[in-house]
């Protein structure tokens, strides 16, 4: 037979204003893998979702909407959000209540991956996967957006919390870096927070291992300068096609058909390096 968990109103309270702790309510964290262990953790999410709405109940004003949060604190029951539009209610919303809805709607956009990733979670560890996915496929989602949700799902929860990092850092961290040590993740993490970097950079630091400059990634794509076409750049492309082709000696192995139609497509280089020559 499983523990029984219970609390009280006061429990809540208390945690709402940290005079206790989730521990001090129910208990260590059993074993994992355990009866208990899955209960204790069913138990730990409900009350982590009383708590947060007792402090929204309490709340003299609308907040943005952060990470703890379960609900949108600004949306006043007076109206929702239909397939088409906001239905608004007949009475006009008090400014407060119309602020916080802009302010949680631009939170929603900037982390709409990070929540949607949460809330799968979530719905996995209370429901269980078959009814998640059911769940999942009445609602249409875009495939990319289940795809890059269930990316963001591998990132150490230390990390997805940081806010100094952009949600599009967060996914780059958690493709680039899946099964890594997780201190390998907060190095990279803290890299890309003080350096400021986009995306596109961080991915191609990881892949290469080492920390390079804006100005490094774009001479080796070509960017830069008005987008103008570099050396370094088309230099950087042949290296990938002939590691692709395995190499000099995968150059070697081909037929006398394919290197002679290979040498007549490097007419322009070769006419190029007998003049610097």
């Amino acid at each position: 037979m499983t523990t029984q968990y219970t609390w009280t109103q006061q429990d809540i309270a208390d945690l709402a204003t940290k005079r206790t702790t989730f521990v001090d309510v129910l208990g260590p964290t059993p074993k994992k893998g355990t009866p208990d262990h899955a209960e204790h953790t069913r138990m730990r999410i409900r009350l982590k979702r009383a708590v947060e709405e007792h402090l929204a109940a309490s709340a003299a004003t609308p907040v943005a909407l952060t990470a703890t949060t379960t609900h949108l604190p600004g949306i006043a029951p007076a109206f929702s959000f239909g397939e088409t539009g906001i239905v608004w209610p007949d009475t006009d919303l008090p400014l407060t209540d119309w602020q916080g809805l802009i302010h949680n709607l631009a939170q929603v956009k900037r982390q709409y991956h990070r929540y949607l990733a949460d809330a799968i979670a979530y719905g996995r560890q209370l429901y269980g996967e078959a009814t998640v996915q059911e769940t999942l496929t009445q609602s249409e989602f875009v495939l990319d957006d289940l795809r890059r949700a269930d990316v963001l799902m591998h990132l150490p929860d230390k990390i997805a919390r940081t806010a100094a990092l952009t949600p599009e850092q967060g996914y780059i961290l958690s493709r680039e870096l899946k099964d890594s040590p997780e201190d390998v993740y907060h190095q990279w993490a803290a890299t890309a927070i003080e350096e400021g970097m986009s995306p596109t950079l961080l991915a191609r630091c990881i892949q290469l291992g080492r920390v390079l400059t804006q100005a490094d990634l774009d001479s080796q794509t070509g960017r830069g300068s008005g987008g103008i076409i570099t050396i370094q750049h088309i230099v950087s492309q042949y290296q990938k096609w002939l590691n692709q082709v395995g190499g000099l000696p995968g150059v070697q192995k081909m037929s006398a058909a394919d290197r002679n139609r290979l040498l007549q497509q490097h007419d322009i280089i070769l006419k190029v390096v007998n003049l610097l020559e």
